[in-house]
């Protein structure tokens, strides 16, 4: 813990209890994303040890910015060379630096924090940062020149209520018509904030399927385990929603994040061939209604693959509100950034080291 300036700047870990106290008195009330437990079951999927930076001035405004901290020794192509270096991810979903305070200090705050930031990436031998924001805070908007930003897809934003009925009164017609040949079908829709070993069993054979169809990246096939640890250490600020048809079959299933003012459609799956329509269309008015009993005020349902694509479509059927999702990017230290993107280059090939808008660039292709 050091000053700087008139503001007191800690570095906590997710795995120190005492740490995590202090992170999630502040994390827990911006979103599940900002809790050191979301850090420490997404620091695997990342690769690292999730962290926190922590700046709080003498009036109690504060920005919390949680990290994974990945060690660059365990690329292969890296090794040795990389002794001593590291760089830092958002954990998957979204983050980015978040403040707590009087609107009036926040742009001081924001300022400061970044320069005390890079202060400290170049102190601990970071060499790159990438930065994926939260699409309701906004928080891209606040950030400095130094961080290169793109705004890369829209997202979408349902307001929960805890009537059904306002919220199916706010959806498009095409859409109700959806939800009520669902109910219709004899669809179900159940939830729980504690699963048992079937429930999770389902969820994840349903989720797997899904990924395997859409093809997507390793990345995202998340293992077993890693589901069961979201729902052991998030209690409180995670449920599981499974729609079941007539027969009682899942054939949906969805994972849900609560937090501050937000829930979210964080992790879903589904079966085409045996899901009525508009099952998933009932699952999140469902959802919906439960979050606004939460006390949350915004639903981000989340994106598409790509800009325009059927999941895109689907969630856009849900509402008209809308949310950027933002980048971004920061070469701390350029010699080692340079030098080890061109040690990916010779060893790994062209193709993949130098991947275009791949970042950080030494990590393409591995």
């Amino acid at each position: 813990m050091v000053w700087l300036s008139s503001a007191r700047v800690s570095v906590l870990s997710a795995g120190i209890s005492a740490d995590r106290d202090r992170w999630n008195a502040i994390g827990g009330r911006i979103d599940a994303y900002y809790t050191a437990e979301y850090a420490s079951v997404f620091s695997d999927v990342e690769g690292g040890l999730g962290y926190a930076y922590l700046v709080e001035d003498p009036w109690g405004n504060q920005i919390l910015y949680p990290f994974v901290r990945r060690d660059l020794t365990k690329l292969d192509h890296i090794g040795r060379e990389g002794q001593g270096l590291f760089d830092i991810v958002t954990p998957y979903g979204y983050g980015g630096p978040a403040y707590v305070g009087a609107a009036s200090r926040r742009d001081e705050m924001m300022s400061g924090f970044r320069r005390s930031f890079s202060h400290y990436c170049s102190r601990e031998g970071i060499v790159s940062e990438f930065v994926r924001y939260h699409p309701l805070i906004r928080n891209y908007l606040y950030e400095s020149g130094d961080v290169d930003i793109a705004v890369i897809r829209t997202t979408i934003v349902m307001t929960p209520a805890t009537d059904e009925q306002i919220i199916m009164s706010r959806l498009p017609s095409k859409t109700r018509n959806m939800v009520r040949r669902a109910t219709n079908a004899g669809v179900t829709v159940r939830f729980t904030l504690s699963p048992d070993d079937e429930e999770l069993k389902t969820f994840i054979r349903l989720y797997s399927d899904t990924m395997n169809r859409r093809h997507a990246e390793d990345y995202y096939l998340f293992p077993a385990a890693m589901i069961e640890q979201m729902f052991e250490r998030m209690s409180g600020s995670i449920a599981l929603f499974t729609a079941h048809a007539t027969d009682g079959s899942p054939v949906s299933s969805a994972i849900i994040l609560h937090g501050g003012p937000f829930i979210h459609y964080h992790l879903s799956g589904s079966d085409p061939a045996q899901m009525p329509p508009g099952t998933n269309n009932l699952l999140l008015v469902k959802a919906a209604a439960w979050g606004a009993s939460m006390g949350a005020t915004e639903f981000h349902l989340g994106g598409g693959y790509s800009e325009g694509d059927s999941l895109f479509k689907f969630k856009a059927s849900m509402s008209s509100e809308r949310g950027e999702f933002a980048i971004g990017r920061v070469i701390h230290d350029p010699v080692n950034y340079r030098r080890f993107a061109k040690v990916a280059a010779d060893r790994l090939g062209p193709t993949s080291a130098s991947a275009e808008g791949f970042f950080p660039a030494y990590r393409a292709g591995r």
